[in-house]
Parts: C-alpha cells; sequence; structure tokens
C-alpha cells in the first residue's frame, strides 16, 4: 500500500525543503506547480530519487493557477520534459489540451481525475464517467468525490473493480469526514495509493489524514 505525499509551497525555497523532508519515507511526491510564485521544473523534478506526479490545478479543482487553460497546460508540458513518473489533468480541462498532454507524455503516466467536492454521484454516472476517461486516454484514473452516506462508500469502493476490468489503473479518495473509511480501505483493495500529508496543516483535501496517523490505522488492521 502507498502513500502520495502531496507538496503544496508558494516558495521554490519552501517547495524544495518540503521535498526533501518527504523523501525520506513518502512512496511518490506529488508537486502543486500552481501553488509555486516561480517555478523551476529541473530544480523540482530531476534528480529525484522517488517518483514524483505534478498537477497544476484550476481554481475550479481548488488549486491557484491564475491563468488560462493553455497556460496551465503549457506548465504541465513543460514539466514534462524533466519525465515525472505521473501527471494529473482534470477531466474538466478542455478536450484538445488533454490530447496535447497525451501526445506528448511518452513514458509518464497520465492520470485523469474527477473531483466533486458536492457529493458522490450516481452509480451509473460514475460508470459514465469511468468510461470518458478511459477514452481520452487515461492511464490511471483517479476518482475523488465528498461522501455522505454509507453508499457513496460503497460506490467509491466499487469502482476499484470496475476499473481493473477495464484495463486501467485506480486512485480512489473518499473526501470529508464520512469519506476518511475509503480513503483506509482503498489502498487495501487494489487502488494504486492514498494522499497523505506530513501533518495536518498541509492537507489538500477534507478528510484527509496523516501519513502517520493512516499508517498507524495499517499497522493495526494488519495486527
Amino acid at each position: 500500500m502507498k502513500i502520495c505525499v502531496p507538496i503544496k509551497e508558494k516558495s521554490l525555497k519552501k517547495c524544495l525543503k518540503s521535498i526533501e523532508i518527504a523523501s525520506k519515507n513518502a512512496d511518490i511526491l506529488e508537486i502543486w506547480l500552481d501553488n509555486l510564485e516561480k517555478a523551476d521544473y529541473s530544480c523540482i523534478i530531476k534528480g529525484l530519487k522517488k517518483p514524483v506526479l505534478v498537477v497544476n490545478k484550476s481554481k475550479e479543482e481548488k488549486g491557484d493557477f491564475k491563468g488560462s487553460d493553455n497556460e496551465r497546460v503549457e506548465c504541465l508540458i513543460e514539466a514534462l520534459k524533466y519525465k515525472p513518473k505521473y501527471l494529473d489533468i482534470g477531466i474538466n480541462t478542455d478536450i484538445e489540451l488533454i490530447n496535447e498532454i497525451f501526445n506528448r507524455k511518452k513514458r509518464t503516466e497520465l492520470i485523469i481525475s474527477y473531483h466533486n467536492y458536492e457529493m458522490t454521484p450516481e452509480w451509473s454516472e460514475m460508470q459514465r464517467i469511468c468510461e470518458l476517461m478511459v477514452g481520452l486516454g487515461a492511464d490511471i484514473i483517479k476518482f475523488a468525490s465528498v461522501v455522505k452516506n454509507s453508499r457513496d462508500s460503497i460506490n467509491l469502493i466499487r469502482l476499484i473493480d470496475l476499473i481493473k476490468r477495464m484495463g486501467k489503473k485506480s486512485v480512489i479518495t473518499g473526501m470529508g469526514k464520512r469519506g476518511k473509511i475509503v480513503r483506509v480501505i482503498a489502498p487495501m483493495l487494489g487502488c494504486e495509493w492514498t494522499y497523505a500529508p506530513l501533518s495536518a496543516k498541509k492537507a489538500t483535501a477534507p478528510g484527509q489524514f496523516t501519513k502517520n496517523q493512516l499508517e498507524g490505522i495499517w499497522k493495526l488492521l494488519d495486527s
């Protein structure tokens, strides 16, 4: 079971320091490019021994990028030059821009992500969204939604098997207090990783455990 540690800092100096600390025991480093005031992708990505996941999120995705979608994708394409292991692009991005990333990604694995900060859709809609992401060329399907009841949690867990049958990898996340159970269970049942910051103040989504908390829960369940 893998943990991806999010790195969301405004200054390059703080970003590099956070990377240095997280690299000691994280499985994957998720670097938020949109939050950086000035990005030096070579300095951030090149030479890191841990797998790097780059994101550049719009305000719609709770990110801080202030330019156009074209400019946002241009930053990701620039980051591709330094061969990150993964690149995450939201499903609501213009299809032509997603295709441009797909055509340039080479060995980088493309994560196409869906986020819903209000609710978890009905099962039929969840299936449709996943099929759309497969059609867009996703190597990994990320589905993150707010959990309001047990049915939402069950349907998110059901996605793991559905996506596997589609021939793709999955990252499934439940958001909010009631979504925490999904964050614990999904990696145990076959999704690629879950997200956990090094401290609570570094959380990038509602309901995230810290890395130490999550590892403690897994250890308890394994005993």
